[in-house]
């Protein structure tokens, strides 16, 4: 039960940081970067040195707000089931 709580609150920080990756305005390019147990997403502008090296900002934001709203089903789930 801890572990599906922890589970729905890192699920929503993947999506409130994907929200915010889309609703970016400068974010043309994202580079996700895993350091240890978390997930580093920078948004650089169009023109960057970094311009090439990630995902475009729409794709980034949306792989983002995937993955949060798999690990909250999955978690959500896991969560009704402890009940039964």
């Amino acid at each position: 039960m801890f572990w599906s709580i922890i589970g729905l609150i890192g699920g929503a920080s993947f999506v409130i940081s994907g929200i915010s990756v889309l609703t970016d305005p400068d974010c043309a390019t994202v580079v996700l970067k895993l350091r240890g147990r978390t997930v580093l997403a920078t948004c650089y502008p169009e023109g960057s040195i970094y311009d090439t090296s990630g995902m475009p900002g729409l794709v980034g934001g949306l792989c983002m707000m995937i993955f949060g709203l798999i690990i909250i089903y999955i978690s959500w789930i896991n969560i009704i089931r402890s009940f039964d």
